[in-house]
């Protein structure tokens, strides 16, 4: 369970930085995973300042919630 919320935490971050820095539309690799992707990260895309500080808040919870062996 912790390695599937550490790899989840390192997705948010990344989708989180490559949003910030670089723009979806160019991305080739959501062209292949379907429309439905596409959609949300033009979603994501339009509502940038936001959705870039909820991925990292999503991000910052999962790592505040996780447990200590």
């Amino acid at each position: 369970m912790n390695m599937f919320r550490d790899i989840l935490m390192i997705a948010l971050i990344a989708l989180a930085l490559g949003l910030g820095f670089s723009d979806p539309n160019d991305w080739k690799w959501a062209d292949v995973a379907g429309p439905y992707v596409v959609q949300s990260l033009s979603f994501l895309a339009t509502a940038k300042p936001f959705s870039i500080i909820i991925l990292f808040a999503l991000a910052l919870a999962l790592f505040m919630t996780r447990l200590k062996f």
